[in-house]
């Protein structure tokens, strides 16, 4: 762990299996950088939904940034 961050690699799948299937695929447009407007356009929903699953992803992965959840899903 670097900084007390654990690797992404060693957390990364069985956190993920927490994720609906909403919520991968936006984490997986998170990781392509897009923002949580874009991604609503994107997935059809408002902002307010996305920003919704955005801190459930966060939570669920146990991560304080989307960065950080974005790592994870790289990493698999």
């Amino acid at each position: 762990a670097v900084l007390g961050i654990p690797r992404a690699d060693v957390i990364g799948a069985p956190y993920l299996n927490r994720l609906s299937s909403r919520q991968m695929e936006i984490l997986g447009w998170i990781a392509q950088g897009k923002s949580n407007a874009d991604i609503a356009i994107i997935v059809g929903s408002s902002k307010r939904t996305v920003d919704y699953h955005v801190s459930e992803i966060l939570r669920k992965l146990e991560v304080a940034s989307k960065a950080q959840a974005a790592a994870i899903y790289s990493s698999q």
